[in-house]
Parts: C-alpha cells; sequence; structure tokens
C-alpha cells in the first residue's frame, strides 16, 4: 500500500444502518490505511447527505440498504463530490453503481484485507489528477492538457471541449478545433470540472452543457445536440433528468 505525505489525510464518511457495523467498518478502514480519517459515521441515507455537505469527505462508504434515503440515491446525488465505495451483501446493485461511477463494491462480511485492497487502489486518485489540469481556486479545472490526433501535448480550455468520451484506458476529449486523449477515466475528469457545465449523459460520455443547442426526448431516454457536432448523443434513461435538469427543463422530483 502506497504512503501518503504526512500532510495528506484521506477524509471518510461511513454511513450503514447497523451502528455495530459501522462502528467496526470505521475501525477496519482506519487499520487497513492509517493516514484516514473518519470524519463522520451515520446511520441512513439523509444523514448521510447532510455529512457530506457539511464535513465535504473524499471517500464515502455507503451500504445500499439504508432508511429515509437508499444508499444508490445517496451516491447519485454526491457522486460528483466524493467518491464512493459501495459496502453492501446484496450484489445484484453492482451493475446500478458502476454505471453511476462507484469507485469500488465491497461484499459483506468486509475483511481488513479486502478493504487494504481497496486502499492500495484508490489511493493514487488522490494525487495523480494534479498533472492533468490547471486548478482554480475554487477546486476545478480551467485547462486539460490532452494529446492531440499529432501525438502532441496541448493545454484545452474547458470550455472549448464539446463532451468526452470514455475510451478504454483513455478518455477521447472533442473540442471546438481539437480532439485528442488524457489517460484518465471519465469519473476522475468529472471529479476536476464544474459539475455545473460538465454533466454525464451515459455511462462513458459527459457532456459541455454551455455547448448543448438542443435536447429532445427519445424512448426512455433523450439525445442532445452540440454546437460544432455532427452526430447526436444519446443521453441514458439514467442521466435523463439530470440533463434535462440542466438544460433548463422541470426536474420531476425523485423519490423520497
Amino acid at each position: 500500500m502506497p504512503d501518503l505525505p504526512q500532510s495528506r489525510r484521506i477524509r471518510v464518511l461511513v454511513a450503514d444502518d447497523e451502528p455495530h457495523l459501522a462502528r467496526h467498518l470505521s475501525e477496519m478502514l482506519v487499520e487497513a490505511w492509517p493516514m484516514l480519517e473518519v470524519v463522520a459515521v451515520v446511520h441512513d441515507g439523509r444523514a448521510a447527505l447532510q455529512a457530506v455537505a457539511q464535513s465535504h469527505p473524499d471517500l464515502a462508504f455507503l451500504d445500499i440498504r439504508m432508511p429515509e434515503v437508499d444508499g444508490i440515491e445517496v451516491g447519485w446525488h454526491v457522486a460528483r463530490q466524493t467518491r464512493v465505495v459501495y459496502v453492501t451483501a446484496h450484489e445484484e446493485h453492482a451493475v446500478a453503481a458502476f454505471e453511476q461511477g462507484a469507485a469500488d463494491y465491497v461484499m459483506k462480511p468486509v475483511t481488513v484485507t479486502r478493504l487494504a485492497r481497496t486502499m492500495a487502489r484508490l489511493t493514487p486518485l488522490f494525487d495523480s489528477a494534479s498533472g492533468q489540469a490547471a486548478v482554480r481556486k475554487q477546486g476545478f479545472v480551467t485547462t486539460l492538457r490532452i494529446v492531440d490526433t499529432a501525438k502532441q501535448p496541448r493545454l484545452v480550455r474547458v470550455e472549448e471541449i464539446r463532451y468526452l468520451r470514455a475510451c478504454g484506458n483513455y478518455l477521447h476529449a472533442i473540442a471546438s478545433n481539437v480532439s485528442g486523449t488524457m489517460r484518465v477515466s471519465l469519473t476522475e475528469a468529472l471529479q476536476m470540472l464544474d459539475p455545473g457545465q460538465f454533466v454525464q449523459i451515459h455511462r462513458g460520455v459527459a457532456v459541455n452543457m454551455g455547448a448543448v443547442v438542443a435536447v429532445r426526448n427519445q424512448g426512455h431516454g433523450a439525445v442532445v445536440r452540440l454546437d460544432g457536432v455532427e452526430e447526436e448523443l444519446r443521453v441514458s434513461r439514467l442521466y435523463r433528468h439530470e440533463v434535462l435538469g440542466n438544460a433548463g427543463f422541470q426536474r420531476p422530483p425523485r423519490r423520497p
């Protein structure tokens, strides 16, 4: 497990509706990752949402079946603010979790060894993004570093980017006057970008809402048209309400 600088402690939220399991998970996390700091332990989804807003954790370990608001719903709301790891006894939710961009999906009963594997994989994410972008004061990026089609590195202003598409281990960025790739996942890129500007529309695609010129419903999903982009991009049902809301449409309330 890689060591972190002494000045960088990873802030963690734990949410489980069974207090003894939440406490036990917190203890195992500290054992698996000594540089970790548990900033909040809560026992229902609504409290988890409040804790994320107040404590700004780097990671949220969420049980799925919780009262008030379930873990999947919590993850949907906080995915742009914190990385989410689901800890559950129910494997049937794995597809939905990873489509949402979950960092990991840990099955109960949890062991220190399993958590250590999660930590070893996630630790580099907290300092690897700095080389990909120039960060402005509020924490979002103003430029992204891409490698263009001529295999030359270039800095591209985020407002020039029309959309981002995941492609294997790389991310393809299509801008107004250039396209290129970044060695970063879509989830990592969205952590760096203003969530009011870049919105995920599909499992592997996010668009710059400032470039959207039209949105129309199509079946259970929708399609968007972007300025300067010939093809229409499909919006999956999972992200339809998010896109419509950011495009200025009335978004229906989500279930409590």
